[in-house]
């Protein structure tokens, strides 16, 4: 909840392409969480044995105040670097101060009012724009939480569950720091150049190809991009993951378990997913969503049926394997 009130800054920011000033907050954000992590452990170990208190239970209150900690720190990193632009109003052109916070008192958060709100309901666009967005985002949860359901639906055994957690927990950390910002940030350019496509009533033919060629290019560039990152992964996870499994988790789960074909099999849906998302933020920009959402509810229906076939037949293997359909299915 904390974090959630650093979004306004993040999006003004991400409007703007200060990606440098993003990333570094970023960073910091990691970093200090980190180091603060790595502080208090020291200190539960510590305390635990002045205590004599259970050691796990501090571990646990010292990971969940490390989050409460680097969350706060992040939303005043955040503020403090407002703060410095407005304070540079002389370096700051109107442009800039008209797209977020011109002034201290724009930081702060404002009384709800329901004159602001009927206001923007008057917007057609956002009335008719909101349904269509709660409906893709019910899909999309049920494209990717959909497994788990069924998985708990059809009583699977607890090596089964125990397999899939380990290794979409593992695969998840590259999904979530390096394709997820790429994917975030596509989704927003795509739609901002789309929408100045279709705002420019003026725009001549040779402009309007000029745009095309933009996006075409850009679409290519981060393709391209994603690509080579995963098939890094692809290249090096399955001759190495019997290696990991044996080196950070011993031979429980190298040997006597499919843990390591299931992380090599979830290589090549790094791979699929990287590029879904560049193409999932492409299409979003052009495909009307009640199009869109149509086409998600008929995969989601397939996605369903290939989970609950590949789990009865292959366990770990089959649920990676329908994931694998999955995107593959919303790639075409």
């Amino acid at each position: 909840a904390i974090e959630m009130i650093a979004e306004p800054y993040i999006l003004i920011a991400m409007y703007r392409v200060w990606e440098r000033s993003k990333v570094i907050l970023e960073m910091f954000g990691l970093f200090s969480r980190a180091v603060i992590l790595c502080g208090l452990f020291m200190l539960s170990k510590w305390w635990a044995n002045e205590e004599q208190n259970s050691p796990e239970e501090i571990v646990l209150l010292g990971y969940a105040y490390s989050q409460l900690a680097s969350s706060i720190l992040v939303v005043l990193a955040w503020i403090l670097y407002y703060v410095v632009l407005i304070s540079k109003d002389n370096k700051i052109d109107d442009e800039k101060k008209s797209d977020g916070f011109a002034s201290y008192h724009d930081l702060l958060p404002t009384l709800f009012s329901w004159k602001a709100m009927a206001n923007v309901w008057k917007d057609t666009h956002l009335t008719y724009g909101l349904p269509q967005f709660f409906v893709q985002s019910l899909i999309k949860y049920a494209l990717t939480e959909g497994d788990k359901f069924v998985m708990i639906a059809l009583q699977m055994d607890d090596e089964t569950k125990g397999v899939f957690a380990l290794v979409s927990g593992l695969g998840s950390l590259v999904a979530r720091y390096m394709f997820a910002p790429i994917e975030k940030q596509s989704l927003y350019e795509f739609g901002k150049l789309q929408s100045e496509t279709r705002g420019d009533d003026h725009s001549s033919s040779s402009n309007a190809h000029e745009d095309t060629s933009i996006l075409v290019f850009l679409l290519s560039l981060m393709l391209r991009v994603v690509s080579g990152l995963s098939l890094i992964c692809l290249t090096f996870g399955p001759n190495y993951s019997f290696m990991f499994f044996d080196i950070i988790y011993g031979p429980k789960w190298s040997m006597h378990s499919c843990a390591p074909a299931v992380l090599s099999l979830y290589c090549l849906y790094l791979l699929l997913m990287s590029v879904n998302g560049i193409t999932e933020a492409y299409v979003s920009s052009l495909v009307p969503s009640a199009i869109y959402n149509i086409w998600l509810i008929l995969v989601t229906a397939i996605y369903w049926l290939c989970v609950m076939y590949g789990l009865q037949w292959y366990g770990a293997n089959g649920l990676i394997g329908a994931q694998c359909v999955n995107m593959s299915l919303r790639i075409v």
